[in-house]
């Protein structure tokens, strides 16, 4: 995903703190796929993945630096620290997430409690925008589709 003329909005109060909505080619969310990545750790309302792809975070760097122009133009006084980028990445869940499995080159509907920690996955993540709490700021991914890989 190009990250060429993309913006948020000027901050609005959310339950959280702030919030600048993501302004992209009239999209209101940002929609990335993820290369390959290891599961780390699997929750009822998250997944933590180990990204070892220098693209991909050479990708969210990009991002952060956009962050980082947004988050010293409209709130220059504030003095919260941006998420830090390394191998880990944890995603939500949304009730419209959908989970498959590929398995003997079929693929086959599934669910994130059937994910297992080592296996390998892929997915279709979404951000609405960069948030602002009272210690960081930065983004929030949900997933839209995820795929585990399976022999």
């Amino acid at each position: 995903m190009s990250l060429e003329n993309f913006l948020y909005e000027k901050p609005f109060r959310s339950a959280v703190g702030q919030m600048g909505k993501v302004i992209n080619n009239k999209e209101e969310f940002l929609v990335i796929t993820t290369p390959l990545m290891s599961i780390v750790e699997i929750q009822k309302d998250f997944i933590i993945l180990r990204n070892d792809s220098v693209d991909f975070t050479n990708w969210l760097k990009k991002l952060e630096k956009i962050n980082s122009a947004w988050f010293k133009h409209y709130l220059p006084k504030n003095k919260q620290f941006q998420t830090d980028i390394n191998s880990i990445f944890k995603v939500s869940f949304q009730s419209t997430s959908s989970f498959f499995e590929l398995k003997d080159d079929k693929t086959y509907i599934s669910s994130p409690m059937s994910f297992n920690k080592g296996e390998k996955c892929k997915l279709l993540i979404n951000t609405t925008g960069i948030w602002v709490n009272k210690e960081h700021y930065g983004n929030t991914w949900y997933i839209k589709q995820a795929i585990v890989l399976r022999q």
